[in-house]
């Protein structure tokens, strides 16, 4: 069944508006949006009926189409690409309907990180995880997070390839799929990419120029550091080494670790509100 519904998937992934033109919409000062409701429900409905077979009836059609509709511009394109997909993976018709209705009524970053997730979690090809797991990862990185600028599916897929088969970790798949979900949804946190980061970390770690710790360990310390923010793996690899440095301050490698680590604690920290800012002032 995986095989059937590939080249169906990889089509869904290809059509929506670019992350662009839903900055520039963003930007404008009024605060109504103006959407094309009616255009959104005839379409839902429309799709839903030419797959009748799907529902028992079209009163239920016509309250799914209205659920849809409430997304505004674009509803019916997601809703329509992410049922398409769950249906032709066999998920069942409600569960299927009930993640279209959700991604109908959220973005076209978040339909797409969806979708693009399901694949590489579900496909034999890359981790080929039962389909219950694979919705529940793809989920987890896109409608259970507010923001997204359309970075976590490639984060996602970078990590899949470095810690499958593909590379010299070869983890087990189950092993590989906690793992980048886990460091791709660090990038929610700071709103940027952090696969590049981390991966800088790891080759650190693991060289003679760095710890050269063993590639388990370098593994749990690169989603330690990275975890204190993009920046803090450059602060890191400059505090180890001065911390080594003779003309720094001639650190062992265990005191040059710890020292990097106290100084990379402090790379990101929380942007005081005004009110907060007014407080300390005071």
């Amino acid at each position: 069944m995986k095989y059937l519904f590939i080249v169906f998937l990889t089509f869904s992934l290809g059509v929506a508006c670019s992350h662009k033109e839903l900055k520039e919409q963003g930007k404008s000062s009024n605060p109504y949006t103006q959407c094309q409701v009616a255009k959104e429900y005839i379409t839902a409905l429309e799709f839903l009926r030419s797959n009748k077979e799907w529902l028992a009836s079209d009163s239920q059609a016509q309250e799914i189409a209205s659920k849809v509709a409430q997304g505004c511009d674009g509803a019916a394109r997601r809703f329509i690409k992410v049922s398409s997909v769950l249906m032709k993976a066999e998920l069942g018709t409600r569960d299927s309907m009930n993640l279209g209705v959700q991604f109908a009524n959220s973005t076209d970053p978040k339909a797409e990180t969806f979708l693009a997730v399901f694949k590489m979690s579900y496909l034999k090809s890359h981790l080929d995880l039962d389909l219950v797991s694979s919705v529940k990862t793809a989920k987890s990185l896109s409608l259970e997070y507010k923001y997204d600028d359309g970075f976590v599916a490639k984060d996602f897929s970078e990590f899949v390839s470095f810690c499958s088969g593909e590379s010299k970790l070869d983890l087990p798949k189950p092993e590989c799929a906690r793992f980048s979900r886990r460091l791709a949804g660090v990038g929610y946190k700071y709103k940027e990419p952090v696969y590049k980061p981390f991966y800088k970390a790891f080759e650190f770690l693991i060289s003679e120029e760095g710890p050269q710790m063993p590639t388990h360990n370098a593994l749990k310390y690169a989603e330690k550091i990275v975890n204190q923010g993009p920046l803090a793996v450059n602060n890191f690899i400059a505090a180890f080494k001065y911390g080594k440095s003779d003309k720094g301050l001639k650190l062992s490698y265990k005191d040059a670790i710890k020292f990097a680590d106290n100084i990379s604690i402090g790379s990101s920290r929380a942007i005081a509100s005004e009110s907060e800012k007014g407080k300390k002032t005071k």
